[in-house]
């Protein structure tokens, strides 16, 4: 648990900012953070302290909220310097009160609010970068990819036997192909969540907000809703995944229409959307708590196999996009 002193600095700074006593009770410690449930005399907010590599959330957060209101929490104060955020109560996890196969509406009603504040926010990119939100452009993830294989990172050596090693290197050539035909075009950066599952959507106040931008970054827009197929969709019944992963690329894709062709931003989306194991490995290193270096290293592991597996789909934009919607992350 977080120490007295803490809470009390904690304490002192909400009662101050809401101007009368306040109740904390600590309902979430874990290595990306802590959460305070805060009671007021006439209401209930949420603190949020992020662990030192998610504290550029307070700034993303508080600048969402304040340009682009009703996608994330509504923002009561935001101290930067500690990375304290103060929002206001929207309800519980999604994974707490909606089945699998309704998720995937919600998705649905947050995908298009959430790729129009992708488009709005590029102003904002290289701001959200000096406040820390890690650089993850395409044009960069086959360095990174680099010194994931040799041991160049916080996890050191990822545990791979040779025919793996052997298959994701040879996916390498892949990679810098689909680069080459994604860093070009005008829509291939963007602010990405990524880590849209269940437990960061809020519902049952008003629209759904999307909360937990720790794992942010700064890479191609598409690749978003990598985590939203391997947890909602991928947990659905399986006879319904392959529509419904189809169904919600076209649901985000349609505010990007202007940019170019259906055809191209099918393709386009797929192949982002496969660079997304990659993305998710580096955020798994990026946020990994010390006591957990195996669990990440085995993590990354399954990540970059799985990635180099759907090499052979490719050119076919639909059925990689299905088969990605097919499994679950764990």
């Amino acid at each position: 648990m977080p120490g007295r002193d803490w809470l009390e600095d904690v304490e002192r700074w909400i009662a101050a900012v809401v101007g009368t006593t306040v109740r904390l009770e600590v309902t979430r410690e874990r290595a990306w953070g802590v959460i305070v449930r805060v009671t007021t005399p006439d209401r209930v907010l949420f603190f949020k302290e992020p662990a030192s590599a998610g504290r550029h959330e307070s700034v993303i957060v508080a600048d969402i909220a304040e340009r682009w209101p009703g996608l994330v929490p509504d923002v009561v104060a935001a101290d930067h310097d500690r990375a304290w955020l103060l929002m206001e109560d929207h309800g519980v996890p999604m994974r707490d009160s909606v089945a699998p196969d309704k998720q995937i509406e919600v998705f649905e009603e947050i995908l298009p609010r959430y790729a129009d504040v992708q488009r709005a926010s590029r102003p904002m990119l290289h701001g959200w970068m000096s406040a820390g939100v890690p650089d993850r452009r395409v044009e960069r993830l086959p360095a990174l990819v680099d010194d994931l294989l040799a041991g160049r990172s916080r996890i050191g050596v990822v545990p791979l036997p040779p025919e793996q090693r052997a298959l994701i290197e040879s996916a390498q050539d892949d990679l810098a192909r689909v680069v080459d035909e994604l860093a070009p075009t005008e829509f291939a950066v963007a602010i990405d969540h990524s880590d849209l599952h269940d437990g960061n959507v809020l519902v049952g106040r008003d629209a759904p907000r999307v909360i937990d931008w720790g794992d942010g970054c700064i890479s191609h827009p598409f690749a978003s809703l990598f985590v939203v197929l391997q947890h909602a969709v991928a947990r659905s019944a399986a006879s319904g995944r392959r529509r419904a992963s189809l169904r919600l690329r076209d649901v985000y894709l349609d505010p990007w229409k202007p940019d170019a062709s259906m055809r191209e931003l099918h393709e386009a989306f797929a192949h982002a959307t496969w660079l997304g194991y990659v993305i998710r490995a580096l955020n798994f290193v990026h946020m990994m708590g010390e006591e957990s270096v195996e669990e990440c290293r085995q993590a990354v592991a399954e990540f970059l196999v799985r990635w180099a597996e759907k090499c052979p789909l490719l050119d076919d934009p639909d059925e990689l996009v299905a088969a990605i919607a097919d499994q679950t992350e764990y």
